[in-house]
């Protein structure tokens, strides 16, 4: 939901939008988002 929100949105979004629009904490956030885009990018065979 994460990466949907702040990347695959028509409009730009600040990461405090997004955490607080998911009632995340911020490094949980960052450590979630962290997360997505590595698996992302395992599964588009970058890493």
């Amino acid at each position: 939901r994460i990466i949907e929100m702040k990347y695959l949105g028509n409009r730009k979004v600040k990461d405090s939008f997004v955490y607080n629009e998911l009632m995340i904490k911020r490094d949980p956030f960052y450590q979630k988002e962290k997360s997505d885009i590595q698996l992302i990018a395992t599964a588009v065979g970058i890493i």
